[in-house]
């Protein structure tokens, strides 16, 4: 079986990064519980932990695990990475286990937490509440130190069905971060984070970490990049079972764009593609040079490969890979970039201008040129005409060059917005959340963060919340 990848020199460089490429001090913890004492075991967290700590020792920080702690062992652990964060650039935590909302507060779950049954008191005693967590490892004010939380606690509720029910049913609550914190949930406010996609799911991280370790390993990429891509990953990872996951990421960097793993010089780049069988490929990556320290996985092998061509528009590739690796998380990842493709296939045959309307969606000429860039910009940004917007009657043509249109022009983010548009045409609330949440964040559109809070009060595509509605609405000034 022959499959087009690009040549593994690009692996070799994302998987061996020079320490010198990491000049600011990264300092992290990991911690996973699974092995709860009085309330239900979960099975992954500490392979979260594990894996996350695996991945950001690659990308330079000094890391410390704290896997199955006790509330005494996790208020050590806390305390020792603030004094290790006193001089340092870039802060990580990250906790993989129970946690329950309580009054607005979340509260994230140690080992020997009390059992279901005693009032909420006494579990917030016992447990890590996330504003006094994020409190102590904040910057403070005139510090330039960047605090990255990420929360993949949002199972679901192991106290709400005691005599004494302690929270709500499902999640976690929103919790505004303070300046200098980027926080990533791993699911919605009120939505539950799938621990796996089913009984046969063999992998050894939670949907959302599976998915985030992916996008870490992505050279160039923001925070932002990261957050928003884990996020579209995930939600059709758990679309798949008929789940609604919607992960959540807040921003309070200032402007502040961090990049975790730094692109690759040009002068190592490889620029060409390559045909290879798959099979050397995972031999290749099986026995990593004499110098590596890690041990590659199947998995990981995978993983490796997937970051190369999870871009790729060769259907070929996608479905010699998705057969290769069978079974794995990453294989239904091809399926579904398989389905993209042939949707926008089709969205691009069937592109047509809006029937009885002076203004039209443009459709993309046939060169290759500028002024088919040019054009399919100008096609997208009809879409700003409320009255054109609900006229459409071929929204999947108008998505298609809305799409091309990002590509082409990337730092316009106001086309994400558009583009959100022309999924809600069709009712596909999910992408539109997307791309509304993605001009808002990364470019501060009014119009998307409008149309995000219209979503959130409708509860179509994310969570029905009216907190975070209002949130959107009054970003956008309403």
């Amino acid at each position: 079986m022959k499959v087009m990848v690009r040549s593994l020199a690009a692996l070799v460089i994302c998987a061996s990064v020079p320490t010198a490429a990491f000049a600011a001090k990264r300092v992290a913890l990991v911690v996973g519980v699974d092995d709860y004492d009085n309330v239900p075991k979960l099975e992954k967290a500490t392979g979260d932990a594990t894996a996350m700590g695996a991945e950001l020792r690659r990308l330079g920080f000094d890391v410390s695990e704290s896997l199955n702690p006790d509330r005494a062992t996790l208020v050590r652990a806390l305390a020792e990475l603030r004094n290790r964060s006193q001089d340092a650039d870039t802060v990580f935590l990250q906790f993989s286990g129970h946690g329950v909302a309580i009054d607005g507060e979340n509260y994230l779950l140690p080992k020997d937490v009390s059992k279901p049954g005693l009032d909420k008191q006494l579990i917030e005693d016992e447990s890590i509440s996330q504003s006094e967590l994020i409190g102590k490892l904040a910057p403070n004010k005139g510090q330039n130190r960047s605090l990255i939380v990420v929360l993949d606690a949002c199972r679901d509720n192991p106290y709400a069905h005691s005599t004494r029910s302690v929270g709500g049913e499902r999640g976690l609550a929103r919790v505004e971060p303070p300046r200098g914190v980027f926080i990533m949930y791993s699911a919605g406010f009120g939505e539950t984070a799938l621990d796996r996609l089913s009984t046969n799911d063999k992998e050894t991280t939670s949907v959302y970490t599976r998915v985030l370790l992916t996008q870490l390993a992505k050279p160039g990429s923001t925070l932002i990049d990261i957050a928003n891509d884990t996020r579209a990953g995930v939600e059709a990872l758990a679309d798949s079972v008929d789940h609604d996951q919607n992960p959540a990421a807040y921003d309070e960097l200032d402007g502040r764009k961090v990049i975790l793993l730094p692109q690759p010089s040009t002068a190592t780049t490889p620029t060409t593609t390559a045909t290879v069988d798959v099979a050397p490929i995972i031999r290749q990556q099986a026995s990593p040079a004499p110098e590596a320290t890690t041990t590659v996985t199947p998995l990981t092998e995978a993983g490796q490969i997937w970051v190369t061509i999870q871009n790729s528009n060769d259907v070929e590739t996608l479905s010699a890979f998705k057969a290769h690796y069978e079974g794995t998380f990453y294989a239904t990842l091809a399926d579904i970039r398989i389905k993209q493709i042939s949707q926008t296939s089709k969205s691009l045959a069937s592109a047509q201008p809006v029937p009885n309307s002076t203004k039209t969606i443009a459709k993309a000429p046939a060169s290759n040129g500028p002024s088919s860039l040019f054009d399919s910009q100008k096609g997208c940004q009809q879409l700003d005409n409320d009255t054109v917007a609900a006229a459409l009657t071929d929204p999947a043509g108008a998505q298609a060059v809305c799409e091309q249109a990002l590509k082409a022009h990337p730092q316009d983010l106001h086309l994400a917005y558009l583009l959100g548009r022309a999924f809600e045409a069709q009712k596909n609330y999910g992408e539109a959340s997307i791309r509304y949440r993605k001009a808002a964040i990364e470019g501060g559109d009014k119009d998307a963060m409008y149309q995000l809070g219209n979503l959130y009060h409708n509860g179509l595509g994310v969570a029905h919340d009216e907190k975070e509605a209002s949130y959107w609405w009054h970003k956008a000034g309403f």
